[in-house]
């Protein structure tokens, strides 16, 4: 399976992530509308942020200040976490609500499926290569 990275260049920039919710030992996933303009027209834009439980960084050997890419495999199910050289990458930061997970933000492309709420991800795999996890399906509109 081939992975290729899916984070949008540093240029394109990201904002605030509010009220991170605190995931102690797994892997969690969200989407978040900034409030100030950027997007398109002015409107607001959409960020991605993932939170990481320390349990998984330690076993990942991610520690905070580290850089990190996603990557998505080509059969766009899965997603790698991978820690890269800067500036390649984002910086792992500490929560702002805990010690107890970590997490980095970016602005969202169109691979990163919008979700209503903080979710865990599932099927979360660390090897070698990094955190493997599978993609959250995409919310249909009620």
């Amino acid at each position: 399976m081939e992975f290729k990275s899916v984070i949008p260049s540093r240029k394109s920039g990201f904002g605030p992530s509010n009220n991170p919710e605190i995931i102690k030992a797994q892997l969690g996933y969200s989407i978040n509308r900034n409030k100030k303009g950027g997007g398109r027209g002015g409107g607001p834009t959409l960020s991605v942020v993932f939170y990481i439980g320390n349990h998984i960084m330690k076993e990942a050997r991610i520690i905070k200040g580290d850089f990190v890419d996603v990557h998505q495999s080509d059969c766009k199910e899965y997603g790698l976490i991978k820690r890269v050289n800067h500036p390649l990458g984002r910086k792992v930061s500490e929560n702002a609500f805990g010690k107890s997970s970590h997490r980095f933000s970016f602005k969202r492309t169109k691979a990163f499926p919008i979700v209503s709420h903080k979710i865990v991800l599932e099927n979360v795999v660390i090897n070698d290569e990094g955190i493997l996890f599978q993609w959250p399906k995409k919310e249909t509109p009620k």
